[in-house]
């Protein structure tokens, strides 16, 4: 004896719902099952992007060691403060390399002026004399 669930559709037995149940319940493990994928593949993507990072990282600053490991992944909060701490202190050789920068070019102008100057004296003198 079969049972009849009634639904817009009409009267169906309850073995169709069951039926219908299970291939909706089969699609969305699937479907879940596709998007725990697609997100397992991005951590793995971030993580050795993490690790590339760090590496050169530890090239530019020899001094800030990567504190993830392959098995391990830790985002590096001290590589980060000592990365900005080095920041600030290259920016600060920055300023006084461009202020010297600026004052040798101040030199040069004012060498290049003076040997105009004195060009121009030379050239004079020879039309005088």
């Amino acid at each position: 004896m079969r049972e009849s669930v009634s639904s817009a559709n009409g009267a169906r037995s309850v073995e169709e719902e069951v039926a219908l149940a299970q291939a909706e319940l089969r699609s969305l493990i699937h479907s879940l099952a596709d998007e725990i994928s697609s997100f397992r593949q991005r951590a793995l993507a971030a993580e050795a992007r993490q690790r590339e990072l760090e590496h050169v990282l530890s090239i530019v600053d020899p001094a800030v060691t990567p504190v993830a490991t392959s098995t391990e992944p830790v985002i590096g909060v001290t590589n980060v403060v000592g990365l900005a701490a080095r920041v600030a202190e290259l920016e600060v050789e920055n300023a006084g390399l461009r202020e010297r920068l600026a004052m040798a070019a101040e030199r040069t102008r004012r060498l290049l002026d003076r040997a105009r100057f004195l060009r121009q004296q030379q050239a004079q003198g020879e039309e005088v004399g």
